[in-house]
């Protein structure tokens, strides 16, 4: 339910909102560092879909079901 709650959040008018808020005296080291965080955040949730997917298809395998 949370990554469902997080994808629906849209990306793109995000990363605008939080570029007009980052202030102009960071440096360029600390400026991709919270770009980065900023891109992590936001492209979990895809990540976490397709792990669950995974392992749930691995978990209803005959040999899983064998051991």
């Amino acid at each position: 339910m949370i990554t469902d709650a997080v994808r629906t959040v849209p990306a793109i008018p995000l990363c605008m909102a939080l570029a007009a808020f980052v202030p102009d005296t960071w440096s360029a080291e600390m400026l991709f560092f919270f770009i980065s965080c900023i891109l992590g955040l936001i492209g979990w949730p895809a990540l976490a879909r397709r792990v669950r997917t995974h392992l749930l298809t691995e978990r209803s395998q005959e040999y899983m079901l064998a051991a």
